[in-house]
């Protein structure tokens, strides 16, 4: 009898920790998107560089467009975010990060979204859950360096990055 106790009590125990996780995690879920006041960056960076992809099936240069942002240390969590990209720029994976180095735990935005279209950019959004730092990768169509030579380069942006 007192075995059949103790097995009933790890049961009864192992489904209220199910049950509550779950309702931890939709309660997280409803709380992210009920989220409209959006959050500004205490800082952004815009990174260019410059991709060799081969397969068996040949190969393709590409210029890869990385932007990233960190929200204030204490900015709690979840936190909506905007970041803004110059109108029709292809977007690729974009996702929460521990830190500015730490891909390792690196989240994809399950909510990563076009919102609209203003002043010639096109305006994306996500809730930050997780970690104060993102990462948004955009494919650059053309060349960004202009003209080079040894004392330098010249570099095109013809239209300003702007991040909320």
């Amino acid at each position: 009898m007192r075995d059949t106790f103790k097995k009933c009590s790890s049961i009864f125990v192992a489904l209220l920790a199910v049950v509550l996780f779950l309702t931890l995690g939709a309660g997280l879920a409803v709380a992210a998107e009920g989220i409209e006041e959006v959050t500004p960056f205490q800082s952004m960076n815009f990174t260019v560089i410059h991709v060799e992809i081969s397969d068996e099936f040949g190969s393709e240069s590409i210029w890869v467009g990385l932007i990233s942002g960190e929200l204030p240390e204490y900015t709690p969590l979840p936190a909506r975010i905007e970041v803004a990209v110059p109108e029709g720029t292809l977007t690729g994976w974009a996702g929460q990060l521990p830190s500015s180095v730490g891909f390792e735990s690196a989240m994809q935005f399950p909510d990563f979204a076009h919102v609209r279209t203003e002043n010639g950019m096109d305006v994306y959004s996500a809730v930050m859950t997780q970690f104060h730092f993102m990462q948004l990768e955009t494919r650059i169509e053309e060349s960004p360096i202009v003209e080079s030579d040894d004392a330098g380069m010249t570099w095109a942006c013809p239209i300003p990055l702007f991040m909320t």
